[in-house]
Parts: C-alpha cells; sequence; structure tokens
C-alpha cells in the first residue's frame, strides 16, 4: 500500500515537474510571439506520463491507506484530495 502511494506521489511530482516547465517555456514563446500557445490541454500527457491517471493513482492508494484508520478519516481525505469539502 505505501509503495502504491510511493509510486503513484512520484509520478506525480514528475509529472508536475514536466508539465510546469513546459507551460513556462510555451508562455515564454508566446510572449516573444515565437510561437502562440495552441492550447494547454496539450500538458495532459508530459513526459509520457498522464497527469491526471497519476494523480486519480494517488487518491485511490491514499485512500486504502486511510481505510485503516476507520470510515470518517478516508471520507475526509478523500474529500481533500479531490478538492471538495469534506463531510
Amino acid at each position: 500500500m505505501l509503495s502504491e502511494i510511493i509510486e503513484a506521489g512520484t509520478a506525480c511530482r514528475l509529472y508536475e515537474l514536466f508539465a510546469v516547465s513546459k507551460l513556462l517555456w510555451r508562455i515564454l514563446l508566446d510572449g516573444l510571439r515565437i510561437a502562440p500557445v495552441r492550447t494547454i490541454t496539450d500538458l495532459h500527457l508530459a513526459a509520457e506520463i498522464d497527469g491526471s491517471e497519476s494523480y486519480r493513482r494517488l487518491v485511490n492508494a491514499a485512500a486504502a491507506l486511510s481505510a485503516t484508520h476507520g470510515t470518517d478519516a478516508r471520507r475526509q481525505l478523500v474529500a481533500l484530495l479531490r478538492g471538495s469539502d469534506f463531510v
């Protein structure tokens, strides 16, 4: 269970590193009017890492770990990771 969290967390961090670098580069090129920014959805994949899929795996692994601490803790963690108010 912890190995899944570590693996998914590492993939999320790598995705963030590559996606942010790519986005900053594209904004710079757009600002210099060298190449216009097309769409931000092109950043769905960065360094062959699917950002939404790696985050989903991280949420699921963290939820599985939190389930060992009770239903309320699991529900709160999942709500926070998905960006909603916890119940």
